[in-house]
Formats: C-alpha cells, structure tokens, sequence
C-alpha cells in the first residue's frame, strides 16, 4: 500500500478530523468504513496467503467495525472465521452497527466471552490453537487511559500465544501519539494504518507492539487535508536524508 502522500505525521485527534471532514466532503461513513476493511483484507491475503482460519476481535467503536468488514470478507471468500464480539452487538451504533449487519449478510456468526474466568479462558484457548491468524480490530486510535478488562486480560491471552497478529489501525492499546502501551498492548506482526499516519506508531516504544506499518488513505481527497493542520512532524527515511550527508 503506497501513498503519493508526503510522509506528514498526525496527532490521532488530527487523524478524527480528517475522517470527519472526509465525510463531510461527501464520503459516506461506511462507505469509508468498508474501503478501511477491503484495504486490511488485502493486506492480509498477501501477506499471509496460506491462512484460512481467523480469529477477529472486535471492540465497540469504528475499530471494531473494521473488524466486522475484515471478517465478512473473510466469510464472502470462504475463509473460515471466529469472530468475537466483545462489546454487545446490540449496543453498536452508527457505521459500526452497519459493518455488523453486513457482515450478518455475508454469514457471520459472532461469538462472545461470557462465563466465569475458567470457561472463558478455556474458550479463548480453543480459539487460538484453531486461528491461524488474529485480526486485531479491538481499540481505537482514540483511546486515552489505561486498557481497561476485560480487553487487558485478552491482550495478554493474544500475546502469550503464538498466533501471527494483524492490527487494523493501530495495536489495541498503543497511544497513537505517544507511542507508548497504555497499561497494555498487543504486539502485532504487522499493523495497516489509515488516511493520516499517526505520529504514535512510529515513535516510543511504537516499533515493538507494531511491527512494520502499512499505510492507506483509503483515496481521500487531497482537498480534506488541506483542512487540517499536521503535527509538526514528517517521517523521514534514508533516501530523502542521505543527500543531506557528507560522503
């Protein structure tokens, strides 16, 4: 995923922004949202071409719609796919509730972490001898204390196994602007990142819970950016600074 973009780095506030005034320009939210999930999906048919069975977390919030997408297109192409609610289904609002009704379409069947702490774990534990991957679309970008449960204890769950991770928009519990866990944060194998590049993922303590960072601004127009003002900030690499350096 490849961006003519400048590489200008955002504060995650500046990011929500963006996605506003996207969708205030025109873009209908779950049309974005859906583009968010297509994106992730790709992302993972290349990278991990051979997984057929998923496990997908996912949270309350726009992340876990993402999520929902993610798992519906798992199901339109037959992959087989445990997707776990962790947040009621009917409590979802918004673009959320209509990633979640979609995928209904498509055949999903959600699943929930309910009981008492040994059934769950157990139930936990199943999941991720089955999964050969873990979508995680848990927490969003706009997360600001500390990972609360039950998301803490699945986190630890998710990290202690060895199941490959995708994050969707950011590891569920990494401050996107400081780059440092809040209280906890799963550590992915790779991470798909959307419209602005958040400072916090590439800074801090960012490149362990990370892994690489994949980039889409999922085609919004330039004219939104123009709107709002980046962090002071741009990411540099080596071909943009070796000229700079003496030979």
């Amino acid at each position: 995923m490849t961006s003519p973009r400048d590489p200008l780095l955002y504060r995650p506030q500046q990011v929500q922004q963006l996605d506003r005034a996207a969708i205030a320009g025109g873009i209908d939210g779950f049309d974005l949202m859906r583009r968010a999930g297509r994106a992730a999906f790709r992302l993972l048919r290349r990278t991990w071409p051979q997984a057929k069975r998923l496990l997908v977390l996912c949270g309350g919030g726009n992340n876990g719609g993402d999520g929902y997408v993610v798992a519906g297109m798992a199901r339109q192409q037959g992959l087989q796919v445990v997707c776990v609610a962790l947040s009621p289904v009917e409590q979802l609002q918004g673009e959320a509730r209509q990633a979640w009704q979609w995928a209904l379409d498509q055949g999903l069947v959600t699943a929930t972490l309910t009981g008492d702490d040994q059934t769950r774990e157990q139930r936990l534990a199943e999941w991720l001898r089955y999964a050969e991957l873990v979508v995680d679309s848990l927490l969003g970008i706009g997360l600001s204390g500390e990972v609360r449960e039950p998301y803490r204890w699945l986190i630890a769950q998710v990290n202690q196994s060895d199941c490959p991770v995708l994050a969707i928009d950011g590891p569920s519990g990494l401050c996107a602007e400081t780059g440092q866990a809040l209280g906890a944060a799963m550590v992915a194998d790779l991470t798909v990142s959307f419209i602005g590049r958040k400072a916090g993922f590439y800074t801090g303590q960012a490149r362990h819970y990370t892994g690489p960072v994949a980039f889409d601004d999922l085609g919004v127009p330039e004219a939104v950016f123009a709107q709002v003002q980046p962090a002071r900030a741009r990411l540099l690499s080596w071909p943009a600074m070796a000229w700079q350096l003496p030979p």
